[in-house]
């Protein structure tokens, strides 16, 4: 319940199970903004779940706790290193705030991957699938918001954003750009611009591809070429 101190996040999201997506993208990202700090000041692995969110008034924070939460099999905020067995580290963080972002949007967390010791060998050679997208459950979620909950959530540390940092200035672009009831309403945020970056670059990688190929079939053909003339040139002596 709340109280003079604030409440948490859990207690929010159990009267209100989704919240506003301009509310959503602010706590979102003071949150991205403490972590941040915790992993300049060299602690990862921050058990990120709504119990641990306090709200007070404009301000989000998370709370200590003496131990992480979030070392139990079928955890809600299990990433899907730590169901495979690996340890966590700063971009399992980044996992659980997208996580949180997700919960707080469509009213529950996404799919936790099952840990390994309880899976089928079948099953283990099948790769994790991605959760549903927030945009496909909730129409007044921008595509550019989605895409970066998505990135945040990618099932490959290494696809995820690479810092805190970087997340944080995402969602802070995102609440300007964000009009919680213009599903449509568009921005370029820095999503769409690192993501057509990406493209560009990709873009200029295939053409660049292309063009040595060619140049290549054509040093092949001119030495073909010569060795044909050659050999009349022989032929007629």
């Amino acid at each position: 319940m709340p109280n003079a101190t604030g409440e948490t996040l859990n207690d929010r999201l159990s009267r209100e199970p989704q919240l506003p997506p301009r509310e959503a993208v602010r706590i979102g990202a003071a949150l991205a903004r403490s972590l941040v700090q915790l992993h300049r000041q060299g602690t990862k692995d921050c058990p990120i779940t709504p119990a641990n969110v306090l709200l007070h008034g404009n301000d989000a924070r998370l709370l200590e706790v003496e131990q992480p939460l979030l070392t139990r099999d079928n955890q809600p905020y299990l990433s899907p290193e730590e169901a495979a067995g690996k340890r966590a580290d700063e971009l399992t963080d980044i996992y659980r705030l997208g996580a949180l972002m997700y919960h707080m949007l469509t009213g529950s967390p996404p799919p936790a991957p099952q840990p390994a010791s309880k899976l089928s060998t079948a099953t283990k050679l099948r790769p994790p699938q991605p959760a549903p997208s927030v945009h496909s459950l909730r129409r007044d979620v921008t595509r550019q918001l989605d895409s970066a909950i998505a990135r945040a959530l990618a099932i490959e540390p290494a696809n995820r954003f690479a810092r805190a940092a970087q997340f944080a200035e995402i969602l802070e672009d995102s609440q300007t750009a964000h009009t919680d009831h213009s599903p449509h309403s568009y921005r370029p945020s820095q999503v769409a611009i690192v993501d057509s970056f990406e493209f560009v670059e990709e873009e200029t990688r295939s053409e660049q591809k292309r063009r040595q190929q060619s140049r290549r079939r054509i040093v092949v053909l001119l030495v073909l070429l010569a060795g044909a003339v050659a050999g009349l040139l022989l032929v007629k002596r």
